[in-house]
């Protein structure tokens, strides 16, 4: 009879990567997949506009694109700012050439967050040096990371408190709320608040 020994800590963590994670595409196509995911139950209507799968299809690309052209091992915090506002605003674009101008900041830096830090966790089988997002990259503002940080000592202001992340337009707004989680939680990485805050929960 064929033996079926428990699997190494190592094994099952890769097999988990392989189930949620790998397509016939890539590991980067499959990140940006799943990170879409975390969004799509907020953009309204999108069921309803005829060329729904297309536009997806054409953000995704753009999405993969920038993530592959990125250069992540040399990124500083201040670089990988200035890239994620051309990405966000390349996406934002992609919705409104394709007729659909509900697809807002919110949801676009959700995306963006969400696909880097699955980036982060695959790390080269993703991109090369993947997982340096993990030290430069934005935390997902959503309403756990908001209702958290209010909690934290300094409080998260009252005015960096969205009711609703997904219908965020301001990308300024956001960039403050980014900016505030660098400057009071300096010198350490937001994705790194992020974990711990996780872990209270």
């Amino acid at each position: 009879m064929r033996e079926y020994p428990v699997p190494t800590d190592s094994q099952i963590s890769d097999w988990f990567v392989r189930l949620l994670f790998n397509n016939e595409h890539s590991y980067l196509t499959a990140a940006i997949r799943l990170a879409y995911r975390d969004l799509s139950r907020t953009i309204h209507g999108i069921a309803g506009h005829d060329p729904n799968v297309a536009l997806r299809n054409n953000a995704s690309q753009v999405l993969f694109e920038a993530i592959r052209s990125v250069g992540t091992s040399s990124l500083t915090s201040d670089a990988f700012d200035g890239w994620h506002k051309a990405t966000s605003d390349a996406l934002l674009e992609v919705y409104r050439i394709g007729g659909f101008p509900h697809f807002v900041v919110g949801q676009a830096q959700k995306w963006i967050n969400m696909a880097t830090k699955y980036c982060a966790l695959l790390g080269d089988r993703a991109v090369p040096s993947g997982r340096h997002f993990f030290r430069v990259g934005h935390v997902p503002v959503d309403s756990f990371l908001i209702s958290a940080l209010a909690r934290e000592d300094p409080p998260l202001p009252v005015d960096l408190r969205f009711e609703a992340w997904s219908r965020l337009t301001s990308y300024e707004q956001y960039m403050c709320f980014q900016q505030w989680v660098r400057k009071a939680y300096s010198p350490f990485s937001p994705l790194a608040v992020e974990f711990y805050l996780c872990q209270q929960e």
